[in-house]
């Protein structure tokens, strides 16, 4: 059994949210091929349960086909809690499909930044509906000599402790940072002697047992993390300067 993951369904955005833990500042915008996403999902179901799966990116409405995702989501997994995450800049376009949306018994949650561009208001045409309040972590304190203890951060991780575990392109990583760090690694063109693929664990390699255990246990990354320095670093919304300090210590 998984708890909780989250995939993005594109790596696109309209927000450049200072000190991204989804480096959505760096991704190069495009939107997930919609058959490797039914081909992973429906191997998911073969293997596990899962409790709660979110849709997101990126911002998930900039995907034409976003409706597409959650009823895969749904025909895999019929009863989870399934939520779509959107900053709700473009939240019109969720209205003329509220119908389906009571249908696949979706939970919309809108990140509220309070920023002018929101209309938090919104969520009162929606069925199934959920304000979450950003104080985010815009600083996810990456130390980049790596010299943290891997197993001490890993245990104080905030990502850890609510298995906040990350899927994508048919792998799962202990969280976000491990999952898309790649793009911050590409745009500052960095080399921590890890190997992306180390960082992940193909589902199509291996057993529900052996991804729960690779999930919940520190990897490489975690020498990198201060997580100690991180729980102390949540600030109102901002724009990225893509500043490399947004991100590290």
């Amino acid at each position: 059994m998984i708890p909780y993951f989250e995939t993005h369904i594109t790596e696109a955005c309209n927000l450049r949210c200072r000190g991204c833990s989804h480096f959505s500042v760096f991704a190069k915008p495009k939107h997930k091929d919609l058959g490797e996403f039914r081909r992973e999902f429906e191997r998911l179901a073969e293997i596990e349960q899962v409790k709660i799966i979110r849709l997101m990116g990126g911002e998930p409405l900039l995907n034409p086909n976003w409706l597409s995702y959650l009823r895969i989501a749904r025909e895999c997994f019929p009863d989870c809690k399934l939520v779509l995450v959107t900053n709700g800049i473009l939240g019109e376009r969720l209205l003329p499909h509220r119908a389906a949306l009571v249908d696949l018994n979706v939970d919309v949650t809108m990140s509220n930044y309070h920023i002018n561009i929101q209309d938090t208001s919104l969520l009162d045409k929606l069925p199934y509906t959920e304000l979450h309040e950003k104080g985010q972590l815009y600083n996810i304190s990456l130390d980049p000599e790596g010299t943290r203890d891997p197993a001490v951060a890993f245990n104080r991780c905030d990502l850890h402790e609510h298995s906040w575990h990350f899927f994508q392109d048919g792998k799962f990583y202990p969280c976000c940072i491990a999952g898309t760090i790649h793009d911050f690694w590409d745009h500052f063109g960095l080399d921590w002697g890890i190997k992306q693929e180390d960082l992940g664990i193909d589902i199509f390699e291996h057993t529900a047992s052996e991804i729960e255990a690779f999930i919940n246990r520190p990897c490489e990354l975690c020498r990198f993390c201060a997580t100690d320095v991180r729980l102390g670093t949540y600030e109102p919304f901002s724009k990225s300067k893509g500043d490399i300090k947004e991100w590290t210590i």
